[in-house]
């Protein structure tokens, strides 16, 4: 409750202790000695920390998502009993908690409003992390993208759960074709179709010979 009460009371102070303590090793001799490539990889290493503790301030911020209106399953059974519990979400900027209020029924699952708002997905790969495997896997093989993830984000994903990732993003694939071809197949109304021909019509002719120029304008006088 301390950690939920300094969230609202003061957001995102930890995202200014990071950010402070960042701005400070950049003015240090430290850092001064170093040349500008090695002053970008210590950015785009802990600047992704920078983004992570934002991110993670930003998700304590909401708090549990408390409802506010009874919590009904598709079983049609009131969930009445509420507790809070933790989840984590790899997101590509680094690992992050995700605490909120889940409201149970004895006998049933448990029901979270904030995990619909957020949208958060089965398992712990955000829907950032998986959208960068399945777009990394269709140009090399797993292993490069196990590497590609390991090296850009913080989200590094052994080779065999970047398969299986790939493999849920394609799950609506034969669907989504099938779709398009019963789409396809509809009854379609007329279609008025106009076609010209503008062969044979000499629009400049300065560059014309004098036969060719004579001739031309012959033509132009039967049209």
């Amino acid at each position: 409750m301390e950690a939920r009460a300094i969230a609202h009371d003061k957001p995102f102070h930890k995202s200014r202790e990071v950010f402070e303590k960042l701005a400070g090793r950049l003015g240090t001799n430290e850092f001064l000695d170093l040349d500008h490539a090695q002053v970008e990889q210590a950015l785009e290493n802990e600047g992704r920390e920078l983004i992570r503790q934002l991110f993670q301030d930003h998700i304590d911020l909401r708090g549990g998502g408390r409802a506010l209106r009874p919590v009904i399953g598709e079983d049609g059974v009131e969930r009445t009993h509420v507790r809070e519990r933790s989840r984590p979400l790899r997101t590509l900027f680094g690992p992050l908690t995700v605490t909120r209020s889940c409201y149970g029924a004895r006998g049933h699952d448990s029901r979270s409003p904030l995990d619909t708002q957020l949208n958060l997905p089965q398992g712990t790969y955000s829907l950032g992390v998986r959208r960068r495997v399945a777009v990394e896997a269709a140009k090399v093989a797993f292993d490069t993208v196990a590497e590609s993830l390991a090296d850009t984000t913080g989200a590094p994903v052994p080779k065999r759960q970047a398969e299986a990732l790939a493999r849920m993003s394609a799950v609506d694939f034969d669907a989504f074709y099938r779709q398009r071809e019963l789409a396809a197949n509809e009854p379609t109304g007329e279609v008025l179709v106009i076609t010209t021909d503008g062969k044979g019509i000499v629009m400049r002719e300065q560059d014309l010979r004098e036969n060719t120029r004579k001739a031309a304008k012959k033509f132009e006088r039967v049209i």
